[in-house]
């Protein structure tokens, strides 16, 4: 029997996002290469041919973004060895939890108590 469901919708469980823009300047740092403003806002979200053109735009068509992928990615697989960060948790109140397209209301019925986690500080 199913005692329980958990969705981790993209960085609800775990804000990954904060420590993937702590990454690029230690792995940039790797190759000789400056952190430039506004990266890790771009890339965000990104991955394979996307990321790759956003590096393209941030250091030129002659980039190699792909030595540039792997050194954050080596910079992640230390950093993500260590414990998550925890999060603010809001119990069926959070403003995320009411604007969701996800179909909460079919969990109650099944005998399911949503509950909302998110990072967000504000409403």
């Amino acid at each position: 029997m199913i005692k329980g469901v958990i969705f981790d919708m993209d960085g609800l469980m775990f804000d990954t996002e904060r420590i993937w823009a702590t990454l690029w300047k230690p792995a940039l740092a790797t190759l000789g290469l400056p952190y430039k403003e506004g990266l890790d806002a771009a890339a965000r979200g990104s991955a394979g041919d996307s990321m790759r053109a956003v590096l393209r735009r941030f250091y030129g068509p002659d980039c190699d973004a792909d030595a540039i992928m792997d050194a954050l990615h080596a910079q992640a697989e230390t950093a993500f060895q260590a414990p998550p960060p925890k999060s603010r948790v809001w119990m069926n109140s959070s403003p995320i939890w009411k604007r969701s397209t996800f179909p909460w209301w079919w969990l109650p019925p099944a005998g399911w108590h949503p509950s909302c986690g998110t990072s967000t500080t504000g409403t």
